[in-house]
């Protein structure tokens, strides 16, 4: 899409949300620092002639658009996302803030026009973050300040390739982030967020693994990478999803508020003394900081949102005989349908 297309279309879409949003000032904010980061950007092509650009960066954009051109293949829509570079001078693209009450899950919402009610609030600066941090704090809530390296617009816009998602220690990690994302333009079920990314985790990993399978063979360096990352995660996805529901059963209980909170407590060195025995030497690429933090519910709950289904999502993939076309269109159809997403999960799983 040209530069002179993307204006318009940017400021249509900021007036649309403007008009379906009391919060102006937060959303004008950060649509303008998304209008920014796409009309600064440059085609890859012309990066990669860009002197001012790390020649590792040009290394990985260099691969891009086979990338884009495998999922294609792969079933995810045609796009022109991810055609782009745009330089960014801040190593994460927006810290985003979330928050649960102490006593429960209940996570506090935050409603945006498009994509309905989601968990999490991302800001351009730390400070502005640790302000409303401080507020969700006064109002008795746990919380936990994020990083995220990239944001789909859902297809919406032609999203770029930004700084943050390349990591020049592992070129491994752009091509999964890329798959991730694709996932979400392939589909986003409203006010389903866990669904959501645990399936784009999932689908993300799984088309990583077989682009480099596809480019390098199944002994290569890549190959090896991608699928240790994934044993990794179903491991630990089964870890947080006990995690997860013990402490919800626990704040199910007919007991007063300060018992739960006596009780929590006793639940997270349980599973953080089981974490260091048991799970993390079984660890060496991914999780591995797990235990270094505060455990609060608002800690647990984004490890969850995003990894406490994957272990029993592919099982969908073993129940398809390895199919990953079918897979893919299985989630997709899931996202459509009105029935809970779990439901058809469960029911094909238990289908002989």
């Amino acid at each position: 899409m040209k530069l002179k297309k993307i204006i318009p279309l940017c400021i249509m879409l900021l007036v649309l949300i403007l008009i379906l949003n009391p919060d102006t000032l937060y959303i004008s904010g950060i649509s303008y620092d998304q209008a920014k980061i796409l009309l600064r950007s440059e085609d890859i092509k012309d990066a990669l002639k860009d002197k001012n650009i790390d020649d590792e960066i040009k290394n990985q954009l260099k691969s891009v658009p086979e990338i884009m051109a495998f999922g294609d293949g792969a079933g995810f829509p045609m796009t022109k996302a991810y055609s782009r570079y745009s330089h960014l001078d801040r190593e994460v693209l927006y810290y985003s803030l979330s928050g649960s009450r102490k006593d429960s899950f209940e996570e506090y919402l935050y409603t945006w026009p498009l994509i309905g009610s989601i968990p999490y609030k991302g800001f351009i600066q730390i400070e502005e973050t640790k302000k409303e941090e401080t507020a969700l704090k006064k109002i008795g809530y746990d919380t936990l300040i994020g990083k995220s390296i990239t944001m789909s617009t859902l297809g919406i816009l032609p999203d770029p390739i930004i700084t943050p998602m390349i990591d020049k220690n592992d070129p491994t990690e752009l091509v999964y982030v890329i798959f991730h994302e694709r996932t979400h333009q392939l589909f986003f079920k409203k006010n389903d967020v866990t669904f959501n990314e645990n399936a784009a985790v999932l689908l993300g990993a799984l088309t990583s693994l077989e682009f480099f399978k596809r480019k390098f063979g199944h002994q290569s360096a890549e190959y090896r990478a991608q699928m240790e990352k994934l044993d990794e995660i179903i491991i630990f996805s089964n870890y947080i999803d006990n995690f997860y529901n013990e402490l919800k059963v626990l704040y199910s209980k007919n007991i007063s508020g300060q018992e739960k909170l006596k009780d929590r407590e006793d639940l997270f060195q349980k599973h953080i003394d089981f974490f260091k025995a048991s799970i993390k030497p079984e660890l060496k690429m991914l999780f591995k900081d797990f235990d270094r933090q505060e455990i609060n519910n608002a800690y647990i709950l984004p490890y969850y949102r995003y990894y406490g289904k994957v272990h029993i999502y592919i099982q969908v993939l073993e129940k398809l005989g390895g199919d990953q076309n079918k897979t893919l269109a299985f989630f997709k159809d899931a996202a459509s349908s009105k029935e809970n997403p779990d439901n058809l999960v469960d029911n094909i799983l238990k289908h002989e």
